[in-house]
């Protein structure tokens, strides 16, 4: 556990080091103060046409709103740095560095995953809070304080969403020795899971099958619950739980299911 650790301390630091990746991060929490704002603007220019809506503003136009940004932003963030991060220990040998010290290669790649998993755990938990904050701010609250706690179970849904690229990331930079083809794999990939859903969810068999392994389809069976989305309200909070959670497991599973495979084709590496 000491060696993944250090590992996944050694990760970290390294991502920190790079000017672009902090480059990044300030774009991704600049436009979640925006994003905020601008869904405040929208739900007064709302409100001035009808004061009394039959839905409370806050959740149905504000955090409604913030699934397509977060969810598209960050998941790209995790793909581009899991495929990085594999990539470029594969060619500049640090890994063998590694390997000649008592270590398993499965905590190399365990603590790599760890190590930016960590990171992309504190930018949703920033991203998200600044949105929070920011309709807070320019608008208000919800007409109900105790619905707020749906905001942090929303991070807990995007979170294993966000690992779940991370994994597909490291898996295809494992199986690639190129970074362009590896990027080119992750982007069609990245395109293909955000459009193609439509396309096949007119052939019933190939839309159940991505209905379990296709992360967008993953994170959009959490969110809704008996046609209801986890931010409407007329959803109790308890039952949205006793839906989502069997498919939040489900997620984290794939994902250590995901890593189990990159740990054994790791191990075939220069083998």
């Amino acid at each position: 556990m000491r060696a993944i650790t250090r590992i996944a301390g050694n990760e970290v630091s390294i991502i920190l080091r790079q000017p672009i990746i902090i480059a990044v991060f300030a774009i991704l929490l600049v436009l979640a103060i925006l994003h905020g704002m601008g869904h405040a603007l929208m739900i007064r220019s709302g409100l001035a046409v009808n004061p009394v809506p039959e839905v409370d503003p806050f959740f149905d136009v504000g955090v409604q709103n913030i699934v397509w940004p977060t969810s598209v932003y960050l998941s790209a963030v995790a793909m581009f740095i899991g495929i990085l991060s594999s990539i470029d220990e594969k060619s500049s040998g640090a890994m063998r560095v590694l390997i000649a010290k008592p270590l398993y290669r499965r905590d190399i790649v365990v603590g790599k995953f760890l190590g930016i998993s960590l990171l992309m755990l504190l930018l949703t938990v920033a991203f998200v809070s600044l949105f929070v904050a920011s309709l807070l701010i320019f608008y208000g609250g919800p007409q109900s304080p105790y619905e707020l706690i749906r905001v942090p179970a929303y991070m807990v849904v995007l979170y294993v969403y966000v690992m779940f690229f991370l994994a597909i990331s490291m898996l295809i930079g494992f199986v690639c020795n190129n970074v362009y083809l590896a990027l080119g794999l992750a982007g069609l990939f990245y395109w293909s899971d955000l459009t193609m859903s439509g396309v096949f969810s007119v052939i019933e068999e190939i839309n159940k099958f991505l209905n379990y392994i296709s992360p967008v389809h993953v994170l959009f069976k959490a969110l809704y619950v008996n046609d209801h989305s986890m931010f409407d309200l007329l959803l109790p909070f308890s039952e949205w739980i006793s839906g989502a959670l069997p498919i939040v497991v489900w997620s984290a599973l794939l994902v250590i299911i995901i890593l189990l495979v990159n740990s054994y084709l790791f191990s075939r590496y220069d083998a």
